[in-house]
């Protein structure tokens, strides 16, 4: 993986197959390992049957409030330029990639545990995340509304617990908008690791990348006792 962006408020880096479709991989908030922060690139196996991957951290954990996703995006021209474009991300990672599909058409958006927002205003109950969001000066994007366009296909992956479905509940329905909603609550925020443990991450999220039918997805990866699809 070659860094071509890496200052105060991102790191971005680039797996440049050749390829005609380029995967792009927003990661998460990280986890704290000995007292420290760390963020690192996610679902770097997206590169391996799917061409170019371009890794996205957001270093202030601001979901993208403190950088522009339009100058990103400018800036990775030459990576997606006349390519077919998917995207992926975990929790922030997740609305971020959602709220990327505004600025540059992309065909599918896999977001594991997205937030619909992060805002007070938005959502008053949500504290998970407050040695973060409490540092959010501005706004820029303070929900998903509107956010979802007609030509990209969205397989919404999300806990059934209070937390996470007070965000999946505010998501529009649609019939490009796949919400899919992981049955068992004992962790209902680690759905992405929950199917990389079961060794379904990847079959899963290169079905949804074919665009299949939620209900065939879940057929196919043998997950009817472990997911329910929300129309």
């Amino acid at each position: 993986m070659r860094y071509i962006i890496d200052d105060e408020h991102l790191r971005v880096g680039v797996i440049n197959n050749p390829s005609d479709s380029t995967v792009l991989c927003f990661s998460g908030i990280g986890e704290i390992v000995r007292g420290v922060d760390i963020q690192s690139p996610e679902f770097v196996r997206a590169s391996n049957s799917n061409g170019n991957a371009i890794f996205i951290i957001d270093k202030d954990r601001s979901w993208g409030n403190n950088f522009s996703l339009q100058n990103l995006f400018n800036y990775l021209k030459p990576y997606t330029e006349h390519k077919q474009i998917y995207a992926l991300g975990n929790s922030m990672g997740g609305f971020l990639a959602i709220l990327a599909s505004k600025y540059i058409k992309i065909s599918v958006v896999v977001a594991f545990v997205p937030q619909y927002s992060i805002s007070k205003n938005q959502v008053p109950n949500e504290d998970r995340w407050e040695q973060y969001t409490k540092n959010i000066l501005e706004f820029k994007y303070e929900s998903l509304e509107n956010c979802f366009l007609d030509h990209t296909q969205y397989y919404i992956v999300s806990g059934n617990d209070r937390k996470d479905r007070q965000h999946w509940e505010r998501f529009p329905s649609g019939q490009n908008i796949h919400k899919l909603i992981l049955r068992q609550s004992n962790r209902p925020h680690q759905a992405a690791q929950h199917l990389k443990d079961l060794n379904k991450m990847y079959p899963f999220i290169n079905d949804c990348f074919c665009q299949k039918a939620p209900d065939q997805i879940v057929l196919d990866n043998d997950l009817t006792d472990l997911i329910d699809i929300i129309v």
